[in-house]
């Protein structure tokens, strides 16, 4: 049995990477604002009716005003990603997701391809005939610190 070489974190590696990511991913949010907005637009409407939050709440004075949190409340969210299919989710992660190819930077170009292949043919188990539907589920919460 071979051991597993030990990694060391490099946090200034780890903030030029993500920012790289982000820096591409910038345009592919921008093409995807559509589905964003229609995937998570009822549950950040919700968070916000939850905090209170309307025009004028001043919401970073308050949250960085709060000492600590009290009376918190929770509720979950359905929110199932929602495409033509499991090749557009698929594109989607790739194009959007810098986490995930922070995730796989540690791998050759090989195995990467494989990582890709094996993560389409995933989503494929949520493809019918009427599209994609990836179960997403969030969490909302709300309290006073």
């Amino acid at each position: 049995m071979s051991a597993i070489p030990h990694a060391v974190f490099d946090a200034d590696r780890y903030k030029e990477t993500t920012r790289q990511q982000w820096d591409m991913a910038a345009d592919a949010w921008h093409r995807w604002r559509p589905l964003l907005s229609k995937w998570l637009g009822p549950a950040t409407e919700q968070m916000l009716d939850m905090a209170g939050v309307r025009p004028g709440s001043r919401v970073l004075e308050r949250s960085f005003s709060a000492a600590g949190f009290r009376d918190v409340e929770s509720v979950r969210v359905d929110a199932p990603v929602m495409l033509d299919s499991a090749a557009e989710c698929l594109r989607f992660e790739k194009e959007s997701f810098g986490a995930l190819h922070q995730m796989l930077s540690g791998l050759g170009p090989t195995d990467q391809a494989a990582a890709w292949e094996e993560i389409e043919t995933a989503l494929e188990a949520f493809e019918d005939e009427s599209g994609f539907a990836g179960p997403c589920e969030m969490v909302i919460a709300v309290g006073t610190k």
